[in-house]
């Protein structure tokens, strides 16, 4: 009578397995890289399209939200002499919030000619008058030129809306009046924006645009840029 090894079966049977598992893992595999490199030949440019479009609408909404958020205030800087996008940080920390700061403007001197035939200068004057028109900043840094110019439009308040009387009495020499109406006070006798008019030869006043909804904030900045002496 013969006698069945059942062991060794067992362990035939095991390897039969394996085999069959390890041919049926690599026809997986080759299957898979089949229909990748199908996929890729056929529809890699609907993937491309597809990324880039998704990259746009991504990148639009984040520069729409950048362009559109909500600040503290807006100020913009007039012929400053110096870098100076961080000139209100120490401010931004009091009121726990974010002020845009914009300094690349410029606009003729009280004592340049008339006419100015410096395209440079002509040319941000233009995106001067445009940051006025629309409202966009808050309060105007700028020197007495320019603020005759533009309040025979009617562009800045009465510094009352936004002072006491009691301050405009106390700082009545650094106030700028237009027709005996207070427009500016001047922030070059501030110590915290001296930095930006270091070099100038002609003081700069702050003047509050009258499309501006934040006076309550307008009215603390100042009494900021008076208490920091």
């Amino acid at each position: 009578m013969v006698k069945v090894n059942n062991s060794l079966n067992t362990n035939v049977a095991d390897e039969v397995t394996n085999i069959n598992r390890n041919n049926s893992v690599k026809q997986m595999s080759k299957d898979a890289r089949r229909s990748l490199a199908y996929f890729w030949d056929y529809y890699k440019w609907h993937v491309i399209i597809t990324v880039l479009v998704v990259w746009a609408i991504i990148a639009f909404a984040v520069s729409f939200y950048n362009e559109h958020k909500e600040v503290y205030l807006s100020v913009c800087l007039v012929n400053v002499t110096t870098e100076c996008g961080d000139i209100l940080k120490d401010y931004e920390v009091n009121v726990s919030d974010t002020i845009s700061v914009s300094y690349d403007y410029r606009h003729p001197k009280v004592s340049d000619p008339y006419f100015v035939s410096d395209d440079g200068i002509n040319a941000s004057v233009q995106k001067l008058q445009t940051v006025i028109a629309s409202g966009k900043a808050d309060v105007i840094c700028t020197n007495t030129r320019a603020i005759d110019e533009y309040s025979v439009n009617d562009a800045f308040i009465n510094l009352h809306e936004v002072c006491s009387d009691e301050f405009i009495e106390e700082y009545s020499d650094y106030i700028y009046y237009v027709n005996d109406i207070p427009i500016g006070v001047d922030v070059t006798a501030s110590d915290v924006l001296v930095p930006a008019y270091i070099d100038s030869d002609e003081s700069h006043y702050l003047v509050v645009s009258r499309f501006s909804e934040k006076k309550d904030r307008i009215k603390l900045l100042i009494d900021y840029l008076y208490s920091v002496q």
